[in-house]
């Protein structure tokens, strides 16, 4: 709510400058509507950001439904070509055959889809390739997110998921400075009961991986009245896979 009342301040500000009647140049009214412009996006990636942080804290429940994990990376893609078109990136999806179904919050789902889309694209280099591959095994539909982006040792890749993590410049530009994004971002997935880490190896891609239970190992809906069904609780979630040799990932604290 801080954030949003010291964007809205200077929001209010700019339009009052545009709507004055003191002299203001072509140039100088240019930039003002720049930052209006910018201002207006990066109100909605605070809204973003409160939203799946509510949900990470369990502040607010998910509203879960059957779907396919394809469905979801798809709309999420249709979303990211544009920012790849503009670097000449492409975004190629494999995906393994009869893929079950996942329960999942769609729109809650899509954010987390497309910030990982977007961090990929934003580190890729031009003219490169970012490949998605969804397949299942082990009772899980996972989803793989490989950038060519800067590589890290497995020691240092566990930090990305800690809150305020501070991983030194060694890390790469994919990683410095998100504070609380992938945090929160593995607070909704587990939320589902599903996953998400990386696998990453010095001087190859780094890849995002993200696994979910399949629907019908979730719990049943909730009863009338209770709204929208919720994960299972720790008694009756599945075991999810942990790929050899990644550290264990430390829970994460509160979303902010």
């Amino acid at each position: 709510s801080e954030l949003k009342a010291t964007l809205t301040v200077i929001q209010n500000c700019i339009s009052t400058m545009l709507g004055s009647q003191g002299a203001i140049s072509d140039a100088q009214q240019e930039f003002l509507g720049v930052v209006i412009n910018k201002s207006a996006r990066l109100e909605r990636l605070i809204g973003d950001l409160v939203e799946i942080s509510e949900i990470g804290s369990g502040i607010k429940p998910l509203r879960l439904e059957a779907m396919t994990f394809s469905a979801l990376v798809q709309e999420a893609l249709v979303n990211a070509r544009p920012q790849a078109e503009h670097k000449k990136i492409s975004l190629d999806l494999a995906e393994g055959p009869r893929l079950s179904e996942i329960s999942a919050d769609k729109d809650k789902m899509g954010v987390v889809l497309r910030t990982l889309l977007s961090q990929a694209i934003k580190v890729t280099s031009r003219n490169e390739k970012i490949g998605l591959l969804l397949s299942e095994r082990e009772n899980t539909v996972e989803l793989r997110v490989s950038d060519p982006g800067m590589s890290l040792p497995p020691d240092r890749a566990a930090k990305v998921f800690n809150q305020f993590h501070g991983v030194d410049s060694q890390s790469g530009p994919e990683f410095i400075g998100t504070g609380l994004r992938f945090p929160i971002l593995k607070s909704v997935i587990e939320a589902h009961g599903g996953k998400i880490w990386i696998e990453s190896q010095v001087g190859r891609a780094n890849t995002f991986v993200i696994a979910m239970p399949p629907a019908a190992a979730m719990a049943p809906a909730a009863a009338p009245g209770a709204g929208a069904p919720t994960p299972m609780n720790a008694a009756t979630a599945p075991t999810m896979p942990k790929p050899m040799g990644l550290p264990t990932l430390p829970p994460p604290g509160p979303a902010a």
